[in-house]
């Protein structure tokens, strides 16, 4: 399906990213059928409001994903998304491990245990 260029009025109502998306000749139902994201989340991403998109990697990734499509710098708009969200590209809400859970026994040595006790048992009987 070719997109239609809007006309200049049209363009020019149309936020930068839009218009470098109108400029490539790529339509937003054009993206949302090749990346499968919401039309509603590209859009909010095309007029940078990046709060209305779903939190962490999946607002990173759909962003991603949309600058490619428009032939736009994924690491600017990378940045365009952290300076609004005040996010410093570093992983959010990770917990160190527990030495405990790092260290407990493999559940698979209790079954293993259990199985050959029962087939010991089965031959003895």
């Amino acid at each position: 399906m070719a997109a239609r260029k809007p006309t200049s009025p049209q363009l020019t109502r149309l936020p930068p990213l839009g218009q470098h998306r109108c400029r490539n000749g790529v339509s937003l139902e054009q993206i949302a059928e090749e990346t499968k994201i919401s039309i509603r989340f590209l859009r909010a991403i095309e007029a940078e409001r990046f709060d209305e998109l779903p939190g962490g990697i999946f607002a990173r990734s759909y962003i991603r994903q949309y600058a490619a499509a428009i032939g736009f710098d994924e690491d600017e708009l990378l940045r365009r998304y952290r300076e609004a969200t005040g996010e410093n590209g570093q992983r959010q809400g990770t917990a160190p491990r527990k030495a405990a859970v790092r260290d407990a026994p493999p559940r698979h040595r209790e079954a293993s245990f259990w199985m050959r006790f029962l087939s010991a048992f089965r031959f003895l009987s």
